[in-house]
């Protein structure tokens, strides 16, 4: 499929536009990504894990988008660290 015409982005990353242009070395690892099958709970957890290390966090949280890493920083902020308060999501 080809889309017509292009756009020069000046504004930087914009989600419209996007977001922003992958590097040849990370348009090759999701090629081969996409070629296998993964446990994406297992998967999600390990790369939590490697980027709270990386990050010197207590925590991370992979999400697929900025809305949902907004959302589940406004449960936490809402929630802390209270088993009940979680369960009762979005009910609180």
């Amino acid at each position: 499929m080809s889309v017509s015409p292009f756009v020069i982005n000046a504004a930087g990353k914009l989600t419209a536009l996007g977001g922003s242009a992958q590097s040849e070395q990370v348009a090759q690892v999701q090629f081969e990504a996409a070629s296998q099958h993964v446990d994406l709970a297992l998967l999600r957890s390990q790369v939590s894990k490697q980027i709270a290390g990386i990050t010197g966090a207590e925590a991370a949280c992979i999400t697929s988008g900025a809305a949902a890493g907004i959302a589940i920083s406004v449960a936490a902020l809402i929630t802390g660290d209270h088993l009940h308060r979680i369960q009762q999501l979005p009910q609180t």
